[in-house]
């Protein structure tokens, strides 16, 4: 899809929701906006927490990605990402678990990020070898990524190998200058709806606090990350 036909599809989009949405709307529209049609051949499995397992016909089980979804924090499931996940795996050549984390304002921090950590152990813990475990994530799912990972040092746990960050939304305190510099190339946020969702999810904790915002945290030890915007 061209930029331009994109952002007609936003705009038909909005369209179709009133000016002020309620929670359950906004959560819609954000799965009208993202979900994508899924690949016949993807194997799709429930996983014990809620999420998914994704699997293409020449995935190897011995390598698992670990997905964890984007939504602001308080949108998003395994269920609309499961396109891109799945696709995610297929180009990777390895099987899918995709996360389900509590969403907010109805479970604030650290409810997602504590899910994060477990799906994580989960797949860490279950007899993979390290080497054969990535991360990857998008949005405010890199957020909760980071997080988790950084739990997992802290508390001496095994790490994946490598961390796939797609635009991570890193700093709740807002502080970049490319919020207001790109304002109007932007066709999805603004600085208004970012603020917008902070409160949902810190719920009155600082949002420059290294938990919340990896930003501010010390990254040293761990896993190679690559990160695209």
């Amino acid at each position: 899809m061209t930029a331009v036909a994109y952002s007609q599809h936003l705009a038909a989009q909005r369209a179709l929701t009133p000016a002020e949405p309620s929670l359950a709307q906004s959560r819609d529209e954000f799965a009208r906006m993202f979900g994508m049609p899924v690949a016949e051949d993807v194997e799709v499995l429930p996983a014990d927490d809620g999420g998914e397992w994704l699997k293409t016909p020449d995935a190897d089980e011995r390598r698992v990605l670990v997905y964890v979804h984007g939504g602001g924090f308080f949108a998003g499931s395994a269920e609309v990402y499961r396109a891109l996940a799945s696709e995610l795996g297929r180009a990777a050549g390895c099987v899918v678990r995709s996360v389900e984390y509590r969403l907010a304002p109805e479970h604030p921090y650290p409810a997602a990020v504590q899910d994060v950590d477990a799906a994580l152990s989960a797949v860490l813990d279950g007899g993979l070898a390290p080497g054969g475990v990535a991360v990857s994530a998008d949005s405010a799912g890199a957020n909760l990524a980071l997080g988790a990972m950084l739990r997992r040092r802290d508390a001496g746990a095994t790490l994946p190998a490598v961390a796939h960050l797609m635009s991570p939304w890193v700093d709740l305190g807002l502080s970049g200058g490319s919020i207001d510099a790109k304002a109007d190339a932007d066709e999805l946020l603004s600085r208004d709806a970012l603020a917008s969702l902070v409160p949902l999810y810190a719920a009155g904790c600082d949002p420059c606090a290294p938990g919340l915002s990896p930003l501010y945290a010390d990254l040293r030890g761990l896993p190679p990350l690559v990160i695209q915007a």
